[in-house]
């Protein structure tokens, strides 16, 4: 008889894993309040039929844990139910054991009956992970620096790019998001997705649970941002793109001192990503911002930028379970790809 179990942990389980997730990511953030905003994402709507802390037990004692999302993706135009896992934990005098590596495994066996595939956020790289038969996907990160700014470029020479045609400017304006425009960010992004490779589906329910959890992300990080006490590194807001009153697409930008971080900015054309480009720069909070950053494509606008440097930065790893998927189903470039915001 086995001596290691995998199961989902009930609410009097939790502290500790609860503890220990905070001891490893926010370790300055006091631990009433982060118990109080775990378990406040654990219980929005979407969460609660989406969402599994799983232990792993030897001899009933929890060694491991991690999350189970239940997410829909939609890959080369087809819908599959997708398991996705995230904040893999072990416990400090349990490392070193293989006892993630044995949670897993477990996992993926588990859910080879129930899901046609299975991905995950790999923040530590891909390695430990190919081991178990996931593959990363592509995922680049676009950085645009203006030549001006010796810092951004290491003191080099910018490097020159062909010139970007110049296209009648977009006449569009920016709206801040409000609850009102959920419907249409829905339809906007799922738009968007059908054109890709690969994207996570999104329902009303989840939009909803990922703004809160962008909320409490921001709220936690003001405990430990440096500079002003109380003040947070970092400003995410969303704004929807209006053309002629009506809503078109939307951005989703990180404000830091020195640069912009274009965390979602789906576009149908070159004239939005350059109008989404334009605005962000316009969002800075420096009189020079030094870069932009993004994991969509970005084209340099005529007059604003001259420098792109772009980088691989893998972040999602996908297991095929029974699906038959391979690397090679998902081919570079990564704008075959859109999924900045869901890591779990």
């Amino acid at each position: 008889m086995s001596r290691h179990e995998l199961r989902p942990l009930v609410l009097d389980e939790l502290e500790p894993v609860i503890e220990l997730h905070r001891h490893t990511w926010s370790p300055d953030v006091p631990a009433e309040v982060f118990r109080r905003v775990y378990m406040q994402l654990l219980r929005t709507p979407w969460a609660r039929g989406h969402v599994q802390i799983l232990g792993w037990y030897e001899g009933g004692v929890l060694i491991s844990a991690f999350r189970l999302y239940r997410l829909e993706m939609l890959m080369n135009g087809h819908k599959r139910s997708c398991a996705g896992m995230g904040t893999v934990l072990t416990f400090p005098e349990r490392r070193n054991r293989g006892h993630a590596s044995a949670m897993l495994r477990t996992a993926l066996d588990a859910f080879a009956p129930k899901y046609e595939t299975c991905i995950l956020f790999s923040a530590s790289g891909p390695r430990f992970y190919r081991e178990l038969g996931f593959f990363p996907l592509p995922n680049l990160k676009y950085v645009l620096i203006r030549p001006t700014a010796e810092s951004a470029s290491g003191g080099k020479p910018a490097r020159k790019r062909a010139a970007v045609p110049v296209e009648e400017r977009l006449e569009a304006e920016a709206r801040l998001y409000g609850p009102q425009d959920l419907p249409d960010l829905v339809s906007v992004y799922n738009l968007d997705v059908s054109l890709r490779k690969l994207g996570i589906l999104r329902s009303e329910s989840y939009w909803q649970h990922l703004f809160e959890r962008e909320r409490v992300g921001q709220m936690l990080s003001t405990y430990h941002a440096p500079g002003k006490d109380g003040e947070a590194e970092a400003e995410l807001r969303t704004f929807m793109c209006m053309v002629e009153g009506q809503p078109k697409s939307y951005i989703t930008v990180r404000l830091k001192k020195d640069r912009v971080q274009i965390m979602e900015s789906p576009a149908e054309s070159y004239q939005f990503q350059n109008w989404m480009l334009r605005y962000a720069i316009s969002l800075s909070r420096s009189e020079e911002i030094l870069r932009v950053e993004s994991q969509v494509p970005l084209r340099s606008p005529d007059g604003e930028v001259r420098v792109l440097v772009r980088r691989d930065s893998p972040l999602m790893m996908l297991h095929p379970l029974g699906s038959g998927l391979r690397p090679e189903d998902f081919p570079y470039p990564a704008e075959n790809f859109l999924w900045s915001r869901d890591r779990f």
